[in-house]
């Protein structure tokens, strides 16, 4: 469960769950870039545990790729417009890519109607996408 929170949607439940994972030794925290912060980071221990579950992996490795093909390449501020448009998006009864754009600036004045009109966008591609590659 996530809750829009400071930068966007946020999920307790997932903290704490990565948490577990870097006490169980599955990954590891790394400053990348002490501006951002640091990034979780599969160990080898990780590797070792997915390829006891090679069919778990595999069902979901084309939505693992779907996803981090469209965000990898995006910074911190696209991926709170994003993450935020796609929390409107799948939790308001808002129809209208207009409105949700609207509701996103509502949410996060700091963010242009310009800006969350481009969010909303990309997530209505990106939903269409994965509807059609049947990752839903």
């Amino acid at each position: 469960d996530f809750i829009l929170y400071k930068h966007g949607p946020f999920s307790f439940e997932l903290r704490d769950d990565l948490a577990g994972m870097q006490a169980d030794g599955l990954v590891d925290l790394v400053i990348q870039d002490p501006a951002y912060g640091p990034t979780y980071l599969a160990t080898n221990l990780s590797e070792q545990f997915l390829s006891r579950f090679p069919n778990t992996t595999q069902r979901h490795l084309a939505k693992i790729r779907f996803v981090a093909e469209f965000l990898g390449n995006k910074g911190v501020a696209d991926l709170e417009k994003l993450a935020t448009a796609l929390y409107i998006h799948k939790n308001s009864r808002i129809t209208a890519a207009a409105e949700r754009a609207k509701k996103l600036v509502a949410l996060k004045p700091h963010i242009s109607l310009c800006d969350a009109q481009r969010a909303t966008g990309e997530i209505e591609r990106l939903v269409s996408k994965a509807a059609e590659k049947n990752l839903v």
